[in-house]
């Protein structure tokens, strides 16, 4: 059929754009509207119909299914501007209007921009994604698209997403619309391609979508789809009893967990594929978590440490990476670069590149002008260096040995005098507290003990050092006066302590409760209705409620094991929730996640006393907004760490154990769901979780 110039009902098909088995798609005018369309238009074989109501069933059912398409409201989704019926020299024509793309197809935009025969993982994942998004949307609608393929996706102008393009599913219902029009069981519609075995019996389910789009990333990331043919026989057959090589056999650098999904994708019977195309792409988002990781060891001086530094390193296929070290690094840092890919023409595999950071032992000597001593900083809690970050004197202090003795006295005196002190005013502390949290006073208690014992860790220090220095000194008397005005300061200054801990104490209970209670869930099982995930992942791990808690496990090394609690959603909150790493290194609690989608905040601390606050999309490190170490986490295993979360707006609080340790301000993501993690950096991990609340604020 050829229609350039001819006129259905407002709209003027001016110019053919493209042509399938049963149909052609042509560039055209609306007139009422006067903007550009584009129309498919679909030829109905009168002949083929036995009598008039056969004919007029067959159109009545092509109006049925693109009245229900044209609903599918989803910006991943071709919307359906109009439809409708047109006769010309007795042939009829059914024909859809849609938004005219200009900019072509996802088959046209792999055509132009692909030149190695495959595409990255993140592009991939970026498809899958979107296409998933739309199908689950169009199957929660009971329409099957019965027809996925590269060149059904149309590419839309959007921001969002630098570098990769975004799509929107067009055809939906075409195959079916077809077999209606041709009034016969005889002729299958679809492409061979991509067809299930149930759709070459005409018997498609959602699954027939699942499979057709699993064929689609197998194709993408092995250079080809797993069977190929020049005629349908061929297609038939390997698609019903032919079982596909794996994907990996083609590009080596996938994942093993890659081709355990795909294959569940492309199984034979549809019941065994994947319960429905949400949880296939949820699969594979986690298998592309799942892919090798590239460890370097990047060692730098103690001055790099503190002021910053940049450095270069390999990355395989003999590409180099610049790894930017920020000022205040500490030994043992982990920088991870998710999103750094080698774009070799064989692979285009990505990789995550952890680089760990080593600082030298042996300090560097740096001579410093007097304003330099102001003006350098070094990290708060870096073991290597020392006492340099303590206040220095404005004298040197001098003393003869008898002086030990006066000294020793004096700071006995006053360690009675400000242990009293600590002892009634946490006491009165802990009653507060546990007043207005609910916790009993004894935890209350523990938290407060953790940080005073720190902060007598710090006093004696202090005290330890200066009696060294009277000690090594012999020479000088005057010095006792300043001997005892050194210990007075050390008792003030421990007393100070403790009303700070106090305080900090009484301020962290009145920030996490100052909202309204919306959640107390002591995670011993399901029955709070907050609908826990109880799931295990794809090559190990998951969820579940054991021993009286909620335990999150993890056995792979380099995977995590998130899990959500399903029917929550919190815009302004506080989370907070008791932590136990009974192995392993490292865990955490998520927040304003989508489960679906695989996008969250994740807060994690390690059991070597460091912390940081990631963000996730699609299951994939996006970004790393905090990272450092902090004296308020109790450091090994088997330690409970109260983690908390404060979340107004854009802000974004962390507390350990009552304690403040790093605020930031983030507006990627705004509301959602809460969860846990474990995540296993080199060993198996297993977390256990207790007693969750959320303030609503």
């Amino acid at each position: 059929m050829f229609l350039e110039g001819q006129q259905f009902d407002r709209y003027r098909l001016e110019q053919l754009i493209g042509r399938g088995g049963m149909s052609e798609i042509y560039l055209a005018e609306d007139s009422r509207l006067h903007r550009q369309v584009a129309v498919k238009v679909l030829q109905i074989d009168i002949t083929s119909f036995s009598n008039t109501k056969v004919m007029n069933d067959a159109i009545r059912l092509f109006q049925v299914e693109a009245k229900a398409i044209s609903t599918l409201d989803h910006p991943h989704i071709l919307p359906l501007f109009d439809y409708g019926e047109e006769s010309i020299n007795s042939v009829l024509f059914a024909y859809l209007v849609m938004p005219y793309r200009r900019e072509g197809s996802l088959a046209n935009w792999i055509q132009q921009n692909n030149n190695s025969g495959t595409l990255s993982l993140e592009e991939v994942s970026h498809i899958v994604q979107q296409a998933s998004d739309a199908l689950q949307f169009a199957h929660n609608h009971q329409i099957i698209h019965r027809d996925v393929k590269p060149s059904n996706f149309l590419i839309y102008s959007d921001d969002k997403y630098s570098g990769f393009p975004d799509l929107q599913l067009a055809d939906f219902g075409v195959a079916k619309f077809m077999n209606a029009a041709s009034s016969t069981g005889q002729i299958v519609r679809g492409t061979p391609i991509y067809m299930a075995p149930e759709q070459w019996r005409g018997e498609a389910v959602p699954a027939t979508d699942q499979y057709a789009l699993a064929v689609m990333v197998y194709e993408f990331l092995a250079g080809h789809p797993p069977f190929e043919g020049d005629n349908q026989q061929k297609y038939f057959y390997q698609h019903n009893y032919v079982q596909p090589q794996l994907p990996s056999s083609f590009n080596p650098h996938l994942p093993e967990e890659i081709d355990n999904v795909l294959m569940r994708a492309l199984l034979k019977n549809a019941e065994s594929r994947y319960t429905s195309i949400s949880k296939f792409a949820r699969a594979f988002q986690q298998a592309i978590i799942h892919r090798s990781d590239v460890p370097v060891t990047l060692t730098i001086s103690q001055s790099e440490a503190r002021t910053g530094t940049r450095r270069i390193v390999p990355f395989p296929g003999g590409d180099k990476v610049t790894v930017n070290v920020p000022a205040g690094a500490y030994n043992g840092q982990v920088i991870r670069l998710q999103k750094v890919s080698e774009h070799s023409s064989e692979t285009g595999t990505t990789y995550m590149l952890i680089v760990t950071i080593i600082i030298k032992s042996t300090e560097e000597i740096v001579t410093l002008s007097s304003s330099d001593v102001l003006e350098r900083t070094v990290p708060a809690f870096d073991s290597n260096v020392g006492s340099s970050n303590r206040q220095q004197g404005s004298f040197n202090v001098r003393t003869l040995l008898i002086g030990g003795l006066a000294i020793l006295l004096l700071l006995g005196g006053f360690g009675l005098l400000f242990q009293s002190i600590i002892t009634n005013q946490q006491a009165d502390t802990n009653k507060i507290n546990a007043t207005a949290t609910g916790h009993s006073e004894t935890e209350i208690a523990q938290f407060n003990a953790n940080a005073t014992s720190q902060a007598n860790a710090t006093a004696s220090a202090n005290v330890n050092l200066t009696a060294t220095a009277f000690a090594e000194n012999a020479t000088a008397t005057a010095s006792v006066a300043a001997v005892t005005a050194t210990a007075a300061s050390v008792a003030a200054n421990a007393t100070a302590t403790a009303s700070s801990v106090a305080a900090t104490a009484t301020a962290y209970v009145g920030t996490i409760n100052s909202g309204t209670l919306a959640l107390s869930d002591p995670l011993q099982d399901n029955s709070q209705g907050n609908n826990w995930d109880e799931i295990n992942l794809v090559g190990g791990g998951g969820c579940a409620f054991v021993h009286g808690a909620y335990d999150s496990n993890m056995p792979q090394k380099g995977f995590f094991s998130p899990c959500f609690a399903r029917n929550t959603n919190f815009i302004n909150f506080s989370y907070q929730v008791q932590m136990t790493i009974v192995k392993g290194d490292q865990g955490g609690i998520s927040f304003r996640a989508d489960a679906d989608k695989g996008s969250f905040y994740y807060f994690y601390i390690n059991i070597n006393g460091s912390f940081g606050l990631e963000i996730f999309n699609n299951y994939v490190l996006s970004g790393t907004l905090k990272q450092g170490l902090s004296p308020a986490i109790k450091t090994g295993l088997n330690q409970t760490n109260l983690i908390a979360v404060v979340a107004q707006a854009n802000r974004l609080n962390l507390y350990v154990n009552m304690q403040l340790i790093a605020s930031t301000n983030d507006n990627t993501y705004s509301q959602g769901q809460i969860g846990v993690v474990a995540e296993n950096i080199n060993y198996l991990t297993d977390v256990l979780f207790r007693n969750a609340q959320i303030y609503a604020m």
